[in-house]
């Protein structure tokens, strides 16, 4: 995988306003998928590093919180043809409660692989229009994750497919 580096100050500075040291697990629900380039550069600021190896979307990454330097707090997936927001994925540090986000009433829990042994859980949530909060690792309420994901649903299948065969 091919990562450009790209200043790290301005996108401290220019994130400050929306994400300013914030572990807040609602923060994902304020994307409307519906974001351009531009106003995700206005929100966020320059990623810390672009991914552009897949033939049909670049990956924005970003380090606005996280304590390992190493990881990425945020990576947004962008498609190419029409520079259309496919996804956000926002990691954690640390395990955080996202049972307020997952209403047992709105929220399902799929396994993977769907039949035999569960190796991998995930909660979604379907909201408004083409999106999806999915936590991933996660197979009960109550249970933590590190990683939460919005996502359009017409997207599920190039991303995860056993997913969206699942949520049919």
């Amino acid at each position: 995988m091919r990562i450009a580096a790209l200043g790290r100050g301005a996108l401290l500075c220019a994130a400050l306003p929306l994400f300013a040291q914030t572990t807040s697990i609602t923060e994902l629900l304020k994307f409307s998928l519906n974001e351009n380039p531009a106003q995700i550069g206005a929100l966020l600021g320059n990623p810390v590093a672009v991914d552009e190896e897949s033939p049909s979307y670049r990956s924005w990454q970003y380090q606005i919180d996280n304590a390992d330097t190493h990881n990425f707090s945020h990576v947004l997936c962008i498609r190419k043809s029409d520079g259309q927001l496919i996804s956000v994925t926002r990691n954690n540090d640390e395990p955080c409660h996202i049972d307020e986000l997952f209403p047992p009433a709105e929220s399902a829990t799929y396994h993977w692989p769907p039949a035999g042994p569960a190796q991998f859980h995930v909660r979604t949530r379907r909201l408004s229009g083409d999106r999806v909060l999915v936590a991933m690792g996660v197979s009960a309420p109550g249970e933590p994750t590190t990683q939460l994901l919005l996502i359009r649903r017409s997207a599920m299948p190039l991303f995860l497919p056993w997913l969206a065969d699942e949520m049919k």
